[in-house]
């Protein structure tokens, strides 16, 4: 395990930190690089965003609940998820990354479809018994 460098390389610098014998990949600062494997769209941030970023301690998800932010944030979300939740996490590997990721994209998916069904359960009792005097 290497000494931390300080200055303006702390930003790009990874550190390692033991705990219970595994080795956790921590980012630190906002320039650090970001590797190749982790871009890309983040579907859990855009679907879930306050619950997942705080999940993630990305708490500028938050931004979603103001109005007319709201409607351009969980597309910043989608764009730059990836990219800010590698920065505030401790990940055990790239592949911890894209594991818990992965359950947030399909745990929006079966929220979403949720939703669907009882959207479509209310709207249909409604137009049969409301509407139908």
């Amino acid at each position: 395990m290497s000494k931390p460098r300080v200055g303006s390389e702390m930003d790009r610098f990874e550190k390692f930190i033991e705990t219970k014998g595994q080795t956790v990949i921590q980012a630190i600062g906002t320039h650090a690089e970001i590797p190749e494997e982790v871009r890309g769209l983040n579907w859990g941030a855009f679907g879930l965003g306050p619950i997942w970023g705080t999940a993630m301690r990305v708490h500028i998800s938050w931004l979603c609940m103001l109005p007319m932010i709201g409607m351009i944030m969980p597309f910043i979300l989608l764009f730059k998820g990836n990219q800010w939740a590698w920065e505030k996490g401790r990940w055990h590997s790239i592949e911890h990354f894209k594991r818990v990721q992965i359950k947030w994209a399909w745990a929006t998916a079966i929220i979403y479809f949720v939703m669907a069904i009882f959207y479509y359960q209310a709207t249909s009792y409604i137009s049969r018994t409301i509407l139908s005097y």
